[in-house]
């Protein structure tokens, strides 16, 4: 879809980074989307909010151990590359990037956590230890619960319950924390309340105003986009659909279409061209605690957490994903954007199927299954006699 296009093209103006890093990134972002969507479509939450970026990390180091079907699902839906160790050295890269901001402190961090003597893969298990560090011993969600709070600087508290944990085999955690500077930071004493226009009416919001230079801005009778830069290289883009009542549906706003798209797409240089203008931003502090399963079902990927359709045999075939869980805080100020994530992805062995004896005396009846029709009957009282 060319909106989506747009939208990635304004994120990602220019190929200054390797080929595998751009078509990953371009993957990423559209797994993101789809994400959003798909939350959006779930959730009755007023506002949301997702990091993405956790999420994927953390399922690419489950990748390598996914085998069969539940492996082309990954690849399908992350847009994985089809080598699992490849995927894992993409992400590293695409880490150190994002770390390399000296002004925006980035910070990113995945642990494996393994019950104790429960057998894993030799393979995977080597895979693990070079891009998580040293596998941990999981025996309660305390342990883990204070590596979140540790590694988040304590904005991530208590994202796992001990009934959530008791019957997880292995775990893999990310987190990621980020405190990002504008690059033109809003004054303190122009924020005043303004009228923000919700589907149930106009409600009074802190408003941030401020001249952004070198930002990205585009606007036509449908939209209003702006790229907003921070110290360095990362950015804040917003899209706002131009109707003030309707419930916001990202679906719908995907649909949008621009006048004269064909010169806009064909010339990039529009959206890396950096201009000055007057922006009224509300301030923001969101929290949130998701259940990721029912959002990457809905999304099509069901393999990876059903007790029958699990593949993960180049771990232990026994696993599947019992739970996937994110917590996430973001903050919006006239400063920048402070914001902080855990995520976690627990597997659990596949529940014994139920066990029945036929240990003393029975009927059995051998019949044509469509129409019941029987064919030999009989009675075995002592199965031992002929």
């Amino acid at each position: 879809m060319k909106w989506i296009a747009l939208l990635l093209l304004l994120i990602f103006p220019a190929s200054r980074i390797s080929t595998f890093l751009e078509k990953d990134a371009r993957a990423h972002n559209a797994f993101s989307l789809r994400m959003l969507a798909m939350e959006e479509s779930i959730s009755k939450k007023e506002n949301s909010v997702l990091c993405t970026y956790g999420i994927r990390n953390c399922f690419g180091l489950l990748y390598p151990g996914a085998s069969a079907a539940t492996k082309e699902e990954f690849q399908q839906h992350f847009g994985f590359h089809s080598d699992p160790v490849a995927q894992l050295s993409i992400q590293r890269e695409s880490n150190l990037l994002l770390k390399k901001n000296s002004k925006s402190s980035v910070y990113l961090a995945n642990s494996v956590w393994l019950r104790n003597h429960y057998p894993i893969d030799a393979c995977y298990k080597k895979i693990m230890t070079e891009n998580a560090g040293t596998i941990r011993t999981l025996s309660s969600a305390l342990e883990l619960n204070n590596w979140v709070a540790k590694e988040t600087n304590n904005e991530i508290k208590q994202l796992l319950t001990e009934n959530e944990v008791a019957p997880l085999q292995l775990m893999l955690a990310n987190c990621v924390t980020m405190d990002a500077l504008w690059e033109s930071p809003f004054e303190v004493n122009a924020t005043k309340l303004e009228n923000f226009y919700t589907p149930k009416g106009a409600v009074q919001a802190p408003t941030m105003s401020g001249m952004v230079h070198k930002g990205t801005v585009f606007q036509n009778d449908t939209m209003l986009l702006a790229q907003l830069p921070f110290q360095d290289n990362l950015a804040m883009t917003i899209v706002m659909p131009k109707v003030k009542d309707f419930k916001l549906e990202w679906n719908k706003t995907m649909e949008l279409r621009l006048k004269g798209e064909k010169d806009f797409f064909e010339d990039y240089r529009l959206w890396t061209d950096r201009e000055s203008f007057i922006i009224h931003l509300p301030k923001l502090k969101l929290e949130s605690s998701i259940n990721l399963i029912p959002l990457m079902n809905r999304m099509g990927m069901t393999r990876f957490s059903s007790q029958v359709d699990a593949e993960f045999a180049n771990i232990n075939p026994s696993l599947f994903v019992e739970m996937a869980k994110q917590k996430v805080k973001l903050e919006v100020n006239e400063r920048g954007v402070k914001a902080s994530s855990g995520t976690v992805v627990g597997l659990a062995e596949r529940a014994m199927p139920n066990s029945y004896w036929f240990d003393h005396p029975f009927y059995f009846f051998i019949h044509h299954r469509t129409t019941g029709e029987i064919i030999f009957t009989g009675k075995i009282t002592n199965p031992l006699k002929s």
